[in-house]
């Protein structure tokens, strides 16, 4: 299988990577398993998760990040430490998908086929239908309230609501 599986403890729970390379400039970093650090290979290629991902997201150091999986169905949350390491990550929902965002309220959109829209307590507050399978998601727009919606073959946009409107 390679190694993009994430490593979990007895409980389940994920397990914080054990590596982390830095790019020149001390601002990106990208996590990396045991796995593939030992040269690990899927199909005779070196793969990882964050290889296979459809799209990357922003995380700030203090703030809380989503990070979702299609083939775990389920959507964690993490906050990000000082080093861009996660701590405290946690079932979010169990809804995975190809990719999330969260709103200027902290509202949580996964694209799993439609795009399902959570609170921050990960209730359940609308669905949006969409005609093709979106493969991430991305806010955007003077005030960032557009939600874009690239597909395989198309790219969508909806204007998401002002809560209480």
């Amino acid at each position: 299988m390679g190694d993009w599986r994430l490593q979990r403890d007895a409980a389940g729970v994920p397990l914080p990577r054990p590596h982390h390379y830095l790019a020149p400039d001390g601002r990106t970093f990208v996590s990396a398993t045991q796995g593939f650090v030992e040269g690990a290979t899927s199909w005779g290629v070196k793969s990882s998760d964050l290889i296979r991902a459809f799209g990357l997201q922003r995380a700030r150091p203090g703030e809380r990040v989503y990070l979702t999986s299609e083939a775990e169905v389920a959507t964690w949350s993490a906050l990000v430490g000082d080093d861009g390491g996660l701590s405290d990550l946690r079932l979010f929902v169990n809804q995975g998908g190809e990719g999330v965002a969260t709103d200027a309220e902290g509202n949580v959109y996964v694209a799993a086929g439609d795009v399902y829209v959570y609170d921050p307590s990960g209730t359940l507050l609308d669905t949006i239908e969409v005609p093709g399978r979106p493969t991430q998601l991305s806010f955007g727009g003077p005030d960032r309230r557009t939600l874009f919606l690239p597909a395989r073959d198309a790219l969508y946009a909806v204007r998401t609501r002002v809560p209480g409107r």
